[in-house]
């Protein structure tokens, strides 16, 4: 049987990763938008298809010139949605328009198309079925769709790319480190409790912005609600976060650092280089001595350590330095470094930063580049276990008082 704390612990973690997963979609699709790499990658396509401005008989501008692509093009932009039979039926007007007339057959044209152009994939295709208008249509619609199958394929594989530097960033910005959530989960039942009663809002039933496909990662030829989509799934990923700021952000780091810097100040106001380490080692050591043992020792040589402690901790240049360091420890937001001691101090943190969250920074990133839907999916799976486990427990505990009563 699996263990519910544990079960919650992981159901808390994957709602985090979900979170993110959100909000690294949601900067893929504006990002997306705002270089229109979908029209891009369309447009590669119909050059595959038609061949490019530069190619001998190509069709490129006059596909784009046709009346029913360029009603789908914003001023001096290419559209970023195509449906197949819309690719079909320029085709189909090119060929009927090999042969003007009011009384013209598809087959007639056809044969005039051939005439005019004996190269073109498109002859090759009326050859193959007859000049068969229901067959030859089913023929282009299927070219296609191959040529924007693989296109979309390379798009897939840029998104992907995309999501997993962005999901890098997100995660050092956000300092989502897995295992420090893991133990924060751990510590905090409360916490827990609450996120994992979130994640059952969200997944009971799920909003749109969860379950909807990334369309960041999607071929060309889908619709482009990027800006909507991306503003929707910002929003539920920025009210989801406000949960989660016991599990992210630099505070504890940041006070880290102050209070390192807030150190080296200390030394510089008790004394020069190893002379001031050392008064201000013994003021750290004094103060903690006093802290702990209270001078309340049964043994007389530990009451007067305590108690010589004591006074060395309370003489005023020890006072004023640990206030000063009491201060800046228990400030979590950056302060501007003014000296060059500083600023080494500030390297030195970055390292022991980095030594301590490299491995759950990396673990996160690779969890969130995952994507939304896919967390989705498990957070689902997590809580119907979650349920049945829960059950099985009250049922237990059930059984067992009706037992005792018996």
């Amino acid at each position: 049987m699996f263990d519910l704390g544990l079960l919650e612990v992981l159901i808390g973690l994957f709602f985090v990763y979900l979170v993110l997963a959100l909000m690294c979609t949601a900067v893929n699709e504006w990002h997306a938008g705002r270089k229109r790499l979908r029209a891009g990658t369309l447009d590669l396509g119909i050059q595959r298809l038609l061949g490019g401005l530069k190619d001998p008989g190509s069709r490129y501008d006059e596909f784009y010139s046709h009346p029913l692509i360029a009603a789908l093009c914003a001023k001096g932009k290419k559209p970023s949605y195509l449906q197949p039979k819309t690719f079909v039926h320029v085709v189909c007007d090119w060929i009927l328009g090999a042969s003007p007339g009011a009384a013209v057959t598809f087959e007639g044209a056809a044969a005039a198309f051939a005439q005019k152009e004996p190269n073109s994939p498109f002859t090759l295709m009326l050859r193959a079925t007859g000049s068969n208008r229901a067959e030859f249509e089913a023929r282009v619609e299927a070219w296609f769709n191959e040529a924007m199958d693989r296109v979309g394929g390379n798009y897939r594989r840029d998104a992907q790319w995309r999501n997993f530097v962005i999901a890098v960033l997100l995660t050092f910005a956000a300092n989502a480190d897995t295992l420090g959530m893991v133990d924060a989960l751990f510590k905090n039942p409360v916490l827990r409790d609450q996120i994992v009663e979130r994640a059952r809002q969200r997944v009971e039933p799920p909003p749109a912005a969860y379950t909807s496909s990334d369309t960041a990662d999607e071929g060309p030829t889908i619709v482009p609600s990027v800006q909507e989509v991306a503003a929707e799934r910002a929003a539920f990923a920025s009210e989801d976060a406000k949960l989660l700021n016991p599990l992210l952000g630099w505070s504890a780091e940041l006070k880290e650092l102050n209070r390192r810097v807030a150190e080296a100040a200390a030394i510089e106001a008790l004394g020069k280089g190893k002379a001031g380490g050392a008064k201000l080692e013994e003021c750290l050591k004094a103060k903690k001595l006093a802290d702990s043992r209270g001078c309340q020792s049964p043994c007389d040589a530990d009451k007067a350590a305590c108690e010589a402690a004591q006074k060395t901790a309370t003489c005023r240049p020890c006072v004023e330095v640990l206030e000063d360091i009491e201060t800046a420890a228990a400030q979590d937001t950056f302060q501007l470094l003014s000296t060059l001691g500083s600023f080494l101090i500030f390297t030195e943190w970055i390292g022991w930063a980095f030594s301590q969250h490299i491995f759950g920074w990396l673990m996160t990133a690779i969890a969130v580049s995952l994507g939304a839907p896919f967390w989705f999916n498990v957070l689902q799976n997590l809580l119907k276990l979650r349920s049945s486990v829960s059950a099985a427990e009250t049922g237990k505990k059930s059984a067992a008082a009706e037992g005792k009563k018996g």
